[in-house]
């Protein structure tokens, strides 16, 4: 079957009573919500179980189509040996058999033949048309190491894509911003500049001057006017600066099967994946020429073993058990130190390049799930008795940067005096509430003046009190137990009834470190 990307998470949007609604909301089953279902490769869950608000659109192991044998999808009406979802995706990597079969496939998407967009088309001068070159490939074998007896599969699958982003930063429209001129249409239309800086009696602040104005884009950059405050009749005090940035997106993955039969009532399996994924976030970081230098950084690792018993010929029991491990890194390469800047009138940041706000700061997930299954069916006559047990541990250690560093921002607070606050009688035929503010706003910033100044502090440990510059770094675990019997009895050829019994518990989320959610207050406050 033909699938986007390979990608086999596709294979669920075509069952009936699945509502995917794609770029508007996640995927769902039945109107429930994607938390509501457990999704599992060779018995293991692959979800992100930190996130997972997008379940069923996102897995990061990324299953494809050539390393899933076997999909099947229960929308309602679980029985009770189904746990940790109102719904269930189960799939099955392939196994080897007798016969040694194999594949290889390669698949490429060029923008050679693709259009170039209407704004870059429009853009003044013009920027070229983004770079796209996508390559997937691979192979996939199986067949057997002793006959009758031990098998193998194995696969590898490879994706390297270099594309462009197409960026419009926000940049000063004049050479002579960054010396105070602030440029503002009258009320008679008429535009007329000022200096903020001599009408406010400061000056521009010579730290800000050379270590963050300085990296700013200048006005040589503007190409058109789609974002800011200016157009091509009328050049205010901000124009755009549009160019293509490179995106790459790389991974690679491999995995393989073993089979085992050492009796005829005794078989075992194994089965480990690896998956490694570098993905450029040209979404976090606007402003690099070349490559962003944010981007995510991802390796899951999966492994399951099972033991399948056929005890007589109306029984069998298999144990399962494995993990995976899922970490994701959403990682920066920029040099932060000190101060981090805000900026005015929407003008990017040049520090980090997430907009006007300071740059994103590294943060990320180790998200680890180990799992034990136990299942057993015994015939009667016309009943199938169902017994077994699971167990489930969620274990997420979440950390982030984000506040590390002081967050300096600039403005005039209410209690500013009136000589250095702008007033709109200082400017020549009358100013806009909303241009006396952009005017406000400009001459705070160049002047370095200070309204806030805001830094997050983190617990080390239990004895460290709140400590500046450091990460927030929590681990949590999370257990989910359960315990069934259910019958299913063929009480007529075409006529079959369910009834079961299960037991279900999770565990209190607990911090491993003992470290409070909100912190303790003594002496009598509240």
């Amino acid at each position: 079957i033909p699938l986007a990307n390979r990608d086999v998470t596709n294979l669920i949007k075509l069952q009936p009573g699945v509502q995917p609604f794609t770029n508007r909301t996640n995927t769902s089953i039945n109107g429930g919500r994607p938390t509501w279902t457990q999704v599992t490769l060779d018995g293991i869950n692959i979800q992100d179980n930190f996130i997972r608000t997008n379940s069923l659109d996102f897995l990061p192991n990324r299953p494809t189509s050539d390393t899933v044998a076997e999909f099947s999808i229960t929308t309602s009406v679980s029985g009770a040996n189904s746990a940790g979802g109102a719904s269930s995706v189960r799939m099955i990597t392939p196994s080897g058999s007798n016969r040694f079969t194999g594949s290889v496939f390669e698949f490429n998407r060029d923008a050679r033949y693709a259009a170039n967009s209407f704004f870059n088309n429009a853009a003044t001068p013009s920027v070229a048309k983004p770079e796209l070159s996508r390559h997937q490939f691979g192979g996939r074998v199986g067949g057997p190491i002793q006959k009758d007896k031990l098998f193998f599969f194995g696969y590898y699958e490879g994706f390297r894509q270099t594309t462009q982003t197409s960026q419009n930063l926000t940049v000063p429209a004049n050479a002579d911003f960054f010396d105070g001129v602030f440029r503002y249409a009258g009320t008679d239309g008429v535009v007329r500049s000022v200096n903020v800086m001599q009408l406010s009696g400061q000056t521009v602040d010579a730290r800000l001057r050379s270590d963050f104005f300085s990296q700013i884009p200048g006005a040589s950059n503007v190409n058109n006017f789609d974002v800011g405050n200016s157009t091509a009749a009328r050049v205010l005090n901000t124009a755009g600066y549009r160019f293509n940035q490179s995106d790459l997106n790389n991974r690679d993955q491999y995995g393989f099967r073993f089979d085992y039969a050492l009796t005829d009532k005794h078989r075992f399996e194994g089965v480990y994946s690896y998956f490694k994924e570098i993905d450029d976030r040209t979404d976090l970081d606007r402003i690099s020429p070349d490559r962003p230098l944010v981007y995510t950084n991802s390796d899951p690792k999966r492994f399951a073993a099972a033991w399948r018993w056929i005890g007589a010929s109306n029984f069998q029991n298999e144990v399962r058990g494995g993990f995976n491990l899922s970490p994701v890194q959403f990682e920066s390469d920029w040099a932060y130190s000190g101060n981090q800047y805000t900026t005015a009138l929407g003008i990017v940041n040049p520090i980090g390049g997430n907009g006007a706000a300071i740059g994103f700061q590294p943060q990320g997930r180790y998200t680890n799930t180990y799992q034990l299954n136990n299942n057993a069916s015994l015939m009667l006559g016309s009943h199938e008795l169902q017994m077994g047990g699971s167990w489930q541990r969620n274990h997420v250690n979440p950390y982030n940067y984000a506040g590390a560093y002081p967050q300096v921002n600039f403005g005039y607070s209410t209690v500013a005096p009136g000589s250095i606050q702008l007033g709109s009688g200082q400017f020549p035929g009358g100013i806009s509430a909303a241009d006396l503010a952009n005017a406000n706003a400009m001459a705070a910033w160049l002047s370095g003046a200070v309204t806030s100044v805001a830094q997050t502090f983190q617990v080390q440990d239990q004895s460290s009190g709140f400590v500046a510059g450091i990460p927030s770094n929590e681990n949590y675990t999370l257990d989910n137990i359960a315990a069934y019997v259910q019958d299913n009895w063929r009480w007529k050829p075409n006529f079959t009834v369910r009834a079961g019994l299960k037991w279900e518990y999770y565990s209190p989320l607990r911090e491993d470190n003992n470290l409070g959610f909100l912190p303790v207050l003594t002496g009598g406050f509240t």
